[in-house]
């Protein structure tokens, strides 16, 4: 029998809980085969369909797979013997891809071209290749809950899976079976559940729930990985931990796509500041919110409490008191963190206090959250502001319009203006002896609705980060934004 083999192109941290259970809707013997799709057939012919009265032997592999390459002889020995009763086809799956749907042939299918190139003569039998969006290693291997390779599936003369499995012998026994008189699908689904039913596959040396190994990948309560990022996955991610349980669906519609995101927290290509800051930070999302694009409205945060903001009440970054400051800002320090826990356990309050205890764990250092006075730019108005920026019509509704040379807004509010200038220059504008990032607070007085213009120079000067341009159009409202400070939540990072 082949022992299958996973193969780590970086460390990994892993604190697993082993949950095993049934899965009922998982592909298994006796259902009908899926359609192999896949972007190219390397060698041989082609099969856009199982045919009816034929056995087939499908089996995944890789380039980078020792156990696949090792089973090559196996396989072209097994088409040998059995000729035309069975069609023995290989597709090469989890290769990596770093061209991302770039171009219509990825180097990762040369690479297998190559590869195939290079065995000819050892593979008499068919090879095909998958496509990008792994197609083919979702609608079989992980739709059956199979991690590891090489795996074979035995679809039998009626397009139905017969065997599922990675040991030759087996597999050779099946094969006589399959193209035998006496062939009954019934007898191996009897065979495959009682197996199922008394063995899960495990190896005390080997690490749990990692390729198979005493259940599937799927099987825990609670994970925690951390992986040494070089670029290979893409980066975004939220700054901020949230338990997405403020996510409301309508009445028998299917469930947001948000809530697969609970109790989870997931970061990829992230620095050790960014990592401390969303463990360390507030629950909330740091940046002032807009109007809704449909409803035109503020969000109700009273309503929907999970969307408030803490914007002007934390800084937007983490200060180092670090003798290494390198480990912290160098772009070579990235990491991919993601911790899973269980449903019923995962507000924002708990995963938060789960990734601290990991980067206690992980890094050591010592964080702390201190009130401090910290930069701010206060917003102002004038006694004529307050005057010239009345509605003209009050008690209506918001309106945005705009013409050849400004955007001109309507019953509005004192944060549509907040709002342009988080929009132009981001978190607080960047100035000599101002740090970058400090917020835009709101001192104005002015509470009710305003009436007010930009043109379109002055926003698009603005948004390229000219200072003057911004400070220009509050001149002419007659509003002043001056350097301030404020009190506010800051994360500290030290040296234990």
């Amino acid at each position: 029998m082949h022992r299958m083999k996973l193969y780590i192109a970086w460390p990994l941290i892993v604190f697993l809980l082993s949950e095993v259970h049934g899965q009922n809707n998982r592909l298994k013997v006796g259902d009908k085969a899926p359609k192999l799709t896949v972007i190219e057939w390397i060698k041989g012919n082609a099969v856009k369909e199982f045919k009816k009265g034929k056995v087939y032997v499908v089996e995944f592999g890789a380039t980078w797979c020792k156990p696949c390459i090792e089973s090559i002889p196996e396989l072209t020995t097994l088409q040998k013997k059995f000729k035309d009763r069975v069609s023995v086809i290989s597709v090469f799956v989890m290769e990596l891809d770093r061209e991302r749907g770039k171009t219509k042939k990825p180097a990762y299918v040369k690479k297998v071209e190559e590869f195939v190139n290079k065995r000819k003569s050892q593979m008499d039998y068919d090879v095909a290749v998958d496509n990008p969006e792994q197609l083919t290693a979702n609608t079989w291997l992980r739709a059956a809950g199979i991690t590891g390779i090489p795996c074979s599936f035995v679809i039998d003369k009626n397009s139905r899976i017969a065997w599922i499995g990675n040991d030759i012998t087996t597999l050779n026994r099946i094969l006589e079976f399959a193209t035998s008189r006496e062939y009954q699908l019934a007898t191996l689904i009897k065979e495959n559940q009682q197996q199922k039913r008394f063995q899960i596959p495990w190896n005390p040396n080997e690490l749990l729930l990692i390729n198979g190994n005493g259940g599937n990948d799927t099987d825990f309560l609670y994970r925690s990985i951390l992986t040494r990022a070089e670029g290979e996955l893409p980066g975004g991610h939220s700054q901020f931990i949230s338990s997405y349980r403020y996510v409301v669906t309508e009445e028998g519609a299917s469930e947001s796509a948000f809530a697969r995101l609970r109790g989870r927290v997931q970061v990829t290509n992230a620095s050790l500041s960014e990592l401390y800051y969303m463990a360390y930070g507030d629950t909330l999302y740091n940046q002032s919110w807009g109007r809704g694009p449909r409803t035109g409205k503020f969000i109700d945060t009273i309503k929907y409490s999970g969307l408030k903001s803490s914007y002007g009440l934390y800084w937007y970054k983490p200060i180092l008191q670090v003798k290494d400051s390198s480990k912290f800002t160098s772009p070579a320090n990235k990491y991919n963190y993601s911790l899973k826990v269980p449903l019923e356990k995962g507000s924002a309050s708990f995963l938060r206090d789960a990734m601290q205890r990991d980067l206690d764990i992980y890094f050591g250092y010592k964080a702390t959250v201190d009130s401090r006075l910290m930069p701010c730019w206060k917003l102002v108005a004038s006694d004529e502001a307050k005057i010239l920026l009345q509605t003209k019509m009050r008690g209506q509704d918001f309106k945005e319009e705009k013409n050849d040379s400004a955007y001109l807004f309507y019953n509005a509010n004192i944060q549509d203006i907040i709002r342009l200038f988080t929009i132009a220059y981001g978190y607080g504008i960047a100035q000599p002896n101002m740090a970058i990032g400090a917020p835009f607070i709101d001192e104005t007085d002015i509470t009710g609705q305003i009436d007010f213009w930009i043109t379109h120079t002055e926003f698009d000067e603005m948004k390229k980060g000219d200072i003057d341009a911004g400070m220009k159009f509050l001149e002419r409202l007659k509003l002043k934004m001056k350097k301030g400070e404020k009190k506010m939540k800051v994360v500290v990072i030290a040296d234990r």
